[in-house]
């Protein structure tokens, strides 16, 4: 068997990196594991546990499904291993079958294959002339997220049409790659497919260690202040930024893969998306699976998938942050595009009609809005010209009783005169006459005549 890698790297992927996997697989190895850091002595009674309860021999299960189907079936790894052996026995038009059992790491561990010899498998079987499908043999909880979106992308880019064959379990990172295969098959109805959610397992062992004496300093550059910060806020329970920072974002790559790459299951995705595990019946009834049935099945149903050969291949890329606006409305961090151009899913395109629909009753009733206060403008304006008519009448009466009010000033002050005048005379007679009545000298000038007559009844 193949593995390039170490006791000390598989610790790491297990105990350091978020994991897409299901719990019980996870957790139903949690005592041991711990046993395990302490005596290394144990360490195959550990992988043996593992590969007991989640790890099935592959090659086993291989070729006891490759004996279940009268055709021609090419078996991995073994035509990988010994290609000049497994062409001999190769017939035109062959199916592969790759296994995709037990746990899933990047790597590979002391007892299992990684995804890294799975893509190798998958290679080789493509760019053999004599093979005309593969078959993905699924039975895993899932594992560890690092390695599983390359490993969906070269199952995308296979030239020939490929199966996904569940034999147990589909879930979490299975089920990651599995949707990226042209259909997917359960053989049962009690194969369990989904838990399509992100996790991150770790144990704080410092309180064990402390108890021995052992002190722990954790120091940062200046320049570095965020170094491990996700670490160290989950260490004191603070779990938001390892979850805004780094599940979250691959939680959304998981959801809108499932999305792309399984259109039937688009419309259901707030059943599926949450990290439920269904049952064959249910998975196909929300679009996960394509059927229940045999490997026949199976491989009838890639008869209606064209042979990728004779399409242009489509290179998927992610576009990040070129559209803010639109990926802020379908709440994503990126886009996925092809060579082509930006695809959406039934979900996003959803979400972008309710956007769209949502906008246009906003600037249905801000329009409404402008055209009411469009006539409240207009009703204004008349009130303010009709004011300005009265203002107008005003100002022009105001004169008018300015002038008015002029004319009356200067005819009282005539008649203040007169009035004077008047008051000057009577006051000057008042003065011409003597004690006897008589009025004697008075500067009054008389008529001679007058004075004559006077003067005559005076001798009487």
């Amino acid at each position: 068997m193949h593995n390039d890698n170490t006791p000390i790297t598989l610790f790491t992927q297990i105990l350091g990196r978020p994991w897409a996997i299901d719990p019980r697989a996870a957790l139903a190895n949690v005592p041991l594991l711990a046993k395990v850091l302490d005596d290394h002595q144990l360490a195959s009674a550990f992988f043996k546990k593992v590969n007991e309860d989640y790890n099935p021999d592959a090659e086993d299960k291989v070729e006891k499904l490759s004996k279940s189907y009268a055709g021609s079936i090419v078996n991995y790894p073994y035509a990988f291993y010994y290609p000049e052996e497994a062409d001999k026995e190769t017939e035109e038009n062959s199916a592969a079958i790759i296994p995709f059992t037990g746990t899933m790491t990047k790597n590979g561990g002391l007892c299992a294959y990684g995804y890294n010899d799975r893509i190798n498998w998958l290679k080789h079987a493509d760019a053999n002339p004599k093979i005309s499908k593969i078959i993905l043999l699924v039975d895993t909880p899932g594992g560890t997220v690092d390695g599983t979106a390359k490993t969906a992308n070269v199952i995308q880019s296979l030239s020939k049409p490929s199966v996904a064959v569940v034999d147990g379990l589909c879930c979490s990172a299975g089920m990651w790659f599995s949707a990226s295969a042209d259909k997917i098959v359960a053989l049962n109805e009690t194969c369990e497919i989904g838990s399509i959610g992100v996790a991150n397992y770790f144990a704080d062992y410092r309180k064990f260690y402390e108890e021995m004496g052992v002190t722990f300093h954790d120091i940062n550059s200046s320049y570095s202040p965020d170094k491990n910060k996700e670490y160290f806020d989950a260490l004191a329970e603070n779990y938001k930024t390892i979850q805004d920072e780094s599940l979250d974002p691959l939680a959304k790559m998981f959801i809108a893969n499932i999305s792309r790459n399984r259109p039937s299951a688009a419309p259901y995705a707030e059943i599926w998306k949450t990290g439920k595990v269904f049952f064959a019946s249910r998975a196909l009834e929300i679009g996960l699976i394509d059927a229940i049935g045999s490997i026949e099945t199976a491989l009838d149903l890639l008869d209606d998938v064209p042979n990728k050969n004779s399409v242009q291949s489509k290179s998927f890329f992610i576009m990040n942050k070129k559209m803010p606006m639109l990926t802020a409305a379908l709440g994503v961090d990126s886009l996925e595009a092809t060579d082509e151009g930006v695809f959406l899913n039934e979900e996003q395109l959803s979400v972008i009609e309710a956007s769209l629909a949502d906008h246009q009753q906003k600037l249905t009733a801000e329009q409404e809005k402008i055209t009411g206060l469009g006539a409240k403008i207009e009703e204004l304006q008349s009130s303010v010209t009709a004011k300005e008519a009265v203002i107008n009448t005003a100002n022009t009466t105001i004169e008018t009783l300015k002038e008015e009010n002029t004319q009356l000033t200067t005819a009282n002050s005539s008649l203040q005169s007169e009035n004077d005048i008047l008051k000057d005379k009577s006051a000057d007679q008042g003065k011409g006459a003597d004690a006897d009545g008589d009025f004697g000298d008075t500067s009054v000038k008389v008529d001679p005549e007058a004075a004559a007559i006077a003067a005559a009844r005076s001798k009487k």
